[in-house]
């Protein structure tokens, strides 16, 4: 099975030498199915989702307009566990456990707060975030497990991209998962490679997903082609064709999310392209704005050394890390002494940010922007600043693990709940009281993008037929050989089975030499 590349290329900007016209940058995920043929299922699908998985596959079928019922979540996260308590009670799972791994001897239900064991039936979607790349890569050896004991009908586990860079022999990661996956039962697998500014989100947000699909529930007339899975591929591809739109705006999406902005979405600085936004200030600003009325006699100058001033109560900088931050400036032929930014924001920094790290890093990236005479729009502050992620577009850069973008336009860094709509959540099915600010942010920051698993559901639901629970995959010859082959795997016990598949992804590590897929995938 070649392993191709898919859905990768970013939205193309509009061709007039004009600005594009701003509008909506989604349309609705309810018209997904229709624009790809698809007959929407008649029964409700049975879900279940792993580790990160959890938050984003049901957002991502009840937008689509796919009935399903949640069976099962596993999350060892506890912010996370909240947060799938707190939902919709259309979206909350039937049974809640708190990991994967040794689940098998059962797990306390956050629902019914009883110990029991995980459902053993055959699932139609099994949706798990659990790649060889992820903190604790066990994880991503019990979903195989699962697969390989339960057999669900379609299976989709997202990676980083990561999987795809080359080690020093030429050998991709994502080849030996591939290979380890076919493995695991009677499956068609296949890796794709999705960009969520491609679906409909103002976010460049590239991950893996392997897809696996049982060659019983593909359409007939697919199973006898050399790519089983090309229509898939094929769809998500028209499905990008007629989402194209003018260039995404994260703001202008903010703005349209309803409770979406905690801290006000509102501009604080004027901008050219920034007219098709209120720029009424919010209650956050109200304050500043009001004490700057109340005293028009002081001089700029009084007022930059005061923005200065207050700079010196965040938490300092080291002096390595002062010696980056200079040698960056005299890299980019920026003077040393330039506070320009602090002069003009230091207050909206010294409320927002944490330490004098952060603020530098916004002001270097701003006189950077300024120099070459472009705007930038976001900036991450929780990378170093000759590393950080800095977007010149209304596209915000990938949201990672304990990801903090701060907003030049906003003048603040984005909340919890603003990150969450980035990803795609429709915030009026959620309650999060129940999560404090950091932990949100957090959270939304390893969630799925919603568009980009709904985009892979939709197209996923063109090519197969899932079909009613008896019908050809679940004649009784077939539910002998699972039953006989999960008490095969059951009799094991959990570290064996895992330490067999470490082992069978170690060795095919080491024998693939780069040749079986890496012409078709990663270039």
């Amino acid at each position: 099975m070649a392993v191709m590349a898919s859905a990768s290329s970013s939205s193309s900007s509009s061709a007039s030498g004009g600005s594009p016209k701003r509008r909506r940058v989604e349309a609705s995920k309810a018209s997904w199915p229709r624009l790809l043929g698809v007959k929407v299922p008649e029964r409700p699908l049975l879900l279940a989702t792993d580790t990160g998985g959890t938050l984003g596959a049901a957002d991502a079928l009840g937008d689509l307009g796919v009935p399903f019922r949640y069976l099962f979540a596993s999350e060892a996260d506890l912010p996370t566990l909240n947060l799938l308590m707190n939902q919709h009670p259309s979206c909350v799972p039937e049974s809640v456990f708190g990991g994967t791994v040794g689940r098998d001897r059962g797990g306390l239900c956050r629902v019914t707060g009883k110990w029991q064991a995980v459902p053993k039936v055959q699932l139609d979607l099994y949706i798990a975030c659990s790649g060889t790349h992820s903190a604790n890569p066990d994880r991503f050896f019990a979903a195989v497990k699962y697969i390989a004991e339960y057999l669900p009908k379609a299976v989709i586990l997202e990676d980083l991209m990561a999987a795809c860079r080359p080690d020093h022999a030429g050998n991709l990661a994502a080849d030996a998962i591939i290979a380890l996956l076919e493995q695991a039962g009677p499956y068609e697998v296949d890796a794709f490679m999705v960009n969520t500014a491609d679906y409909g989100l103002p976010q460049r947000r590239l991950r893996i997903y392997y897809v696996m699909v049982q060659k019983s529930v593909l359409r007939p007339w697919y199973l006898h082609k050399q790519d089983p899975l090309g229509r898939l591929r094929e769809s998500l591809a028209q499905l990008r064709r007629r989402l194209s739109t003018a260039p995404l705006e994260a703001e202008h999406l903010l703005l349209h999310c309803e409770g979406a902005c905690s801290t006000g979405g509102h501009l604080c600085c004027s901008s050219s392209d920034a007219t098709f936004l209120s720029t009424t200030p919010s209650t956050s600003q109200a304050e500043p704005q009001a004490a700057s009325e109340s005293a028009p006699s002081r001089a700029p100058a009084t007022m930059a050394s005061e923005n200065l001033s207050l700079l010196q109560g965040l938490m300092a900088m080291s002096p390595n890390m002062a010696s980056l931050h200079q040698r960056f400036r005299r890299q980019l032929g920026l003077s040393l002494e330039d506070n320009s930014y602090f002069e003009s924001a230091g207050a909206r920094l010294v409320q927002c940010l944490r330490s004098v790290r952060e603020a530098d890093l916004c002001q270097i990236h701003w006189l950077k922007a300024r120099k070459e005479g472009r705007e930038v729009r976001f900036v991450s502050t929780t990378q170093d600043v000759h590393r950080a992620q800095v977007s010149f577009t209304g596209e915000i850069p990938p949201l990672t693990a304990h990801t903090r973008l701060w907003s030049y336009r906003l003048q603040r860094c984005l909340g919890g709940r603003e990150m969450m709509a980035l990803q795609g959540f429709a915030l009026s099915k959620w309650s999060f009281e129940s999560v404090s600010e950091s932990s949100l942010c957090r959270v939304a920051s390893n969630a799925m993008a919603v568009n980009g698993i709904a985009a892979l559901l939709a197209a996923l639901l063109s090519g197969s037929d899932f079909g009613a629970p008896g019908e050809r995959d679940l004649d009784s010859e077939a539910q002998q050989m699972r039953e006989r082959r999960r008490t095969q795997l059951s009799d094991l016990r959990q570290h064996e089975l895992l330490s067999d598949w470490r082992r069978k992804y170690a060795a095919l590590r080491r024998r693939l030499d780069g040749m079986r897929y890496r012409s078709a995938f990663g270039a």
